[in-house]
């Protein structure tokens, strides 16, 4: 009978140190994911303001690339870059 308690309590700490590694690595992976794309978005939002200002120095040509490019992203993605779209 001693035996199958011991059994019972070495399961559940068992699952409770599972668990809290499981959290833990979840956690970690969550919010490398999230600096990531903080970095990309920040990254994306310097390309399109240079983008633009490229555009603004050419006259705003719609025959340039750029010009379209930094259109068809501002379409796309406004919600991501109020400030420039």
């Amino acid at each position: 009978m001693k035996n199958l308690v011991f059994a019972f309590v070495g399961l559940a700490a068992a699952i409770f140190v599972g668990e809290f590694i499981w959290t833990s690595a979840t956690g970690v992976y969550q919010r490398s994911v999230s600096e990531k794309q903080a970095k990309k978005d920040e990254f994306d939002h310097i390309v399109l303001e240079r983008t633009i200002l490229l555009c603004k120095q050419a006259g705003y040509d719609p025959a340039a690339s750029f010009c379209e490019t930094a259109r068809a992203t501002c379409l796309k993605d406004a919600a991501r870059f109020p400030d420039l779209c």
